[in-house]
């Protein structure tokens, strides 16, 4: 038996230059034709270059390049150009265009290389490199990868999205925000010939990452038997889950109970419209804990310093506690802080709180000004909230700019090459603004580079995104090659 973590989903955003697109790639396999992969690719319209075509209406075009390799040996190739629908206008409102593409493998690990070039930008680029295990056959079951969907319904023709009978919309993302409440996925199980006649019981829950519990109102078990292929498509609603990261579990047990296989893949939820439980607070004793000792004049500043890794809930529950300045209720400080660190170790709250406040210090002293603590300023909350970058980029000496920062995560919640552009508008203080990252849930703004050149050349165009030459410009090269 072997637990497949959610490693096995291959899912990225690509964001450079203005280009906005997410790539997944899956393996799967036919009874008829073997195993084979999947790549979908989506596109935001308002992300590429759109010139008049011969029709006299806008369109934009990208160039795709999709390579398998193992070494330097190339599996699979293909090079096309991706077509946006046409449009009346420039400003049309911004949607996404998705592209579906099948290859025929062997089984083996590859690495996926995507090229993307805007046909009508030079400028406009993109690339990545993922990895891909397509699993050989074997004598015991086994789980395909997991596509999370935008939508789901039964075909009425085939086509390129269809599968297994049905039209499929892939979703390219592994993030449920506030216009996503619904999770749905696609998944097959295989089931060798040896073992079409046995029972197995597939069951299948959402769980805690950090913890691994179970959440019960999602778990749902049926009986598997006698097919080859088994479909694993349904809906799992989401509305409820409180902001925090998740594994979809699928576990597939014989029929002594005993685990046979299992997958699990990684998402991550953000509902602002969860409350936060108080009552949990009160069922706890924080007397004689660490937070007997917190002074009051710092407890604002401890329960502050936790908002940028609090879950949505607790921020606003952070707010509620912060609001009051004239009769501040430091019961109810004391007691968020101890729960807060509580549910994240029963077994040693004060270690989690005293290593998070050797960060918090780091971070003020790095971000702080005249005005706010660290902790308080968009530097500080990327910095506590996704921990120090691997590559920091620092420019205030550019000519024609705003002082600017690049920083960039070479993996980031399950993304890659994950970079966020910081700058100061006003030249004085040391309050650096977050204008554009590539980070699910974070600020993506295809007039970046131009804000950061607005200290001498005004913005005049909404869809303008790439700015006028400057002497001694080496903003591209900062974000492209670090």
């Amino acid at each position: 038996m072997r637990v497949i973590l959610s490693v096995f989903m291959l899912l990225f955003a690509i964001q450079s230059h203005a280009l906005d697109a997410r790539f997944q790639v899956a393996a799967f396999k036919s009874p008829a034709k073997g195993a084979y992969a999947e790549t979908y690719l989506m596109v935001s319209s308002r992300s590429v270059t759109l010139v008049k075509n011969k029709n006299k209406r806008f369109q934009g075009g990208l160039q795709v390049i999709i390579t398998f390799e193992q070494g330097k040996k190339i599996a699979a190739f293909d090079k096309y150009v991706l077509r946006s629908p046409e449009l009346d206008s420039v400003s049309a409102p911004d949607f996404r265009f998705i592209d579906l593409q099948r290859f025929a493998l062997e089984p083996g690990k590859y690495q996926v290389r995507l090229n993307l070039l805007d046909v009508n930008d030079s400028l406009n680029k993109a690339s990545t490199v993922q990895e891909l295990d397509v699993v050989a056959e074997a004598n015991q079951p086994q789980f395909s990868d997991l596509v999370f969907l935008l939508s789901f319904q039964p075909a009425k023709e085939e086509g390129p999205m269809t599968k297994s009978g049905f039209s499929l919309l892939p979703l390219c993302s592994n993030f449920y925000g506030k216009q996503n409440d619904t999770l749905r996925y696609y998944s097959e199980l295989y089931l060798p010939g040896t073992l079409k006649d046995s029972i197995f019981i597939l069951k299948t829950y959402v769980e805690r990452q950090s913890s691994g519990e179970m959440l019960e109102e999602t778990y749902v078990q049926r009986k598997v038997q006698g097919k080859s292929v088994e479909v694993l498509l349904a809906e799992i609603p989401v509305d409820e889950l409180k902001t925090g990261d998740y594994n979809l579990v699928f576990e597939l047990r014989n029929a002594r109970n005993e685990l046979v296989e299992a997958r699990k893949g990684f998402f991550q939820r953000l509902n602002k419209n969860k409350r936060f439980d108080e009552s949990a607070m009160y069922s706890l004793n924080y007397n004689k804990s660490f937070v007997d000792t917190m002074s009051e004049k710092l407890l604002r500043d401890h329960v502050g310093c936790l908002r940028p890794i609090a879950e949505e809930n607790e921020r606003t529950y952070v707010d509620e506690l912060l609001k009051d300045k004239k009769k501040p209720d430091y019961d109810r400080m004391r007691r968020f802080i101890f729960t807060f660190w509580y549910t994240r170790n029963q077994n040693n709250p004060a270690d989690e709180w005293k290593k998070y406040q050797e960060l918090v210090l780091t971070c003020n002293k790095k971000f702080g000004n005249k005005i706010m603590r660290g902790f308080e300023t968009e530097r500080g909350r990327v910095f506590l909230q996704y921990g120090p970058p691997n590559s920091r980029t620092v420019v205030d000496n550019e000519p024609s700019a705003y002082p600017y920062e690049i920083w960039w995560y070479y993996t980031l919640k399950k993304q890659n090459n994950v970079r966020f552009v910081f700058y100061n508008p006003d030249l004085v203080s040391n309050d650096y603004r977050l204008i554009h990252s590539e980070a699910f849930a974070e600020p993506f703004d295809p007039q970046w580079k131009l804000l950061i050149f607005s200290r001498t050349t005004p913005i005049n165009n909404v869809d303008q995104t790439n700015q006028r030459e400057h002497f001694g410009n080496y903003l591209d090269q900062n974000y492209r090659n670090q």
